[in-house]
């Protein structure tokens, strides 16, 4: 996709289902973190990542159909948080876990906020 005016393109990252970076750092622990993390579902499509410290777990939503998975970083496993339309939640454009470990989801098109 090319945007007018411009050289750039857009490219999809090839991850639906798995995304991997550069290899982190130790966890606390000593040992290495997962450099991949595999998210369940085939139409997931994930967007946005939130990590709350003081449990070391992330958050990922889906744009989709609004749910919402929990994992682990330490050994990767994720799974069902907050279902599928929960709380009127059709997509999950963005997440943020803050300071005092609230999770805050962005609704998209909806116009709505869950905390």
């Amino acid at each position: 996709m090319s945007h007018a005016g411009s050289s750039r393109s857009a490219r999809r990252a090839p991850c639906p289902q798995a995304c991997s970076s550069r290899p982190a750092p130790p966890a606390s622990g000593g040992a290495p973190l997962p450099d991949r993390y595999v998210l369940p579902g085939a139409r997931l499509f994930p967007e946005s990542i939130g990590y709350q410290r003081a449990t070391g777990a992330y958050f990922v939503g889906s744009l989709v159909d609004g749910r919402i998975l929990r994992g682990s970083l330490v050994d990767g496993a994720a799974g069902p948080f907050l279902p599928a339309g929960g709380d009127g939640r059709a997509s999950a454009a963005g997440i943020k876990v803050d300071a005092r470990g609230r999770l805050f989801v962005a609704g998209g098109a909806t116009g709505a906020v869950w905390v």
